[in-house]
């Protein structure tokens, strides 16, 4: 397995991913990121056992960005407490109000919650 899975690292490469090699050994865990917008993290592999046979955990997510507002899409949540965040870039000095962060369900939104704003001053 070892040596199929490094078998495909240089045609990877030369298409621009950069791999990541655990060097101890095994680690289960897996993120995948695919142009700053859609990342998995998990327990997933990408093969046809893993995604077809097996029970695998995993949490898919989009993010969605508008003029004003970045929408991330998270199918499932486990309960439990998160921090979520992304990387924004700054063109202009000044002092910018950031609005608050709404997390809402779905399918019932009924169920929701938000977070403070702020302010933000670019030198």
């Amino acid at each position: 397995v070892f040596v199929m899975t490094r078998s495909h690292s240089p045609r990877l490469i030369a298409a621009g991913v950069k791999p990541y090699e655990y060097a101890p050994g095994f680690i289960p865990a897996k993120s995948y990121l695919v142009d700053d917008e859609i990342a998995m993290i998990g327990t997933i592999n990408l093969d046809y056992r893993s995604l077809v046979h097996h029970f695998e955990n995993g949490v898919w997510m989009y993010r969605e960005t508008k003029d004003s507002q970045t929408n991330i899409f998270i199918p499932w949540l486990n309960k439990g407490t998160y921090v979520i965040g992304y990387d924004v870039y700054v063109t202009n000095p000044g002092s910018f109000d950031v609005g608050i962060a709404t997390i809402q369900c779905q399918y019932a939104p009924q169920f929701t919650a938000h977070s403070a704003g702020c302010n933000v001053v670019i030198k």
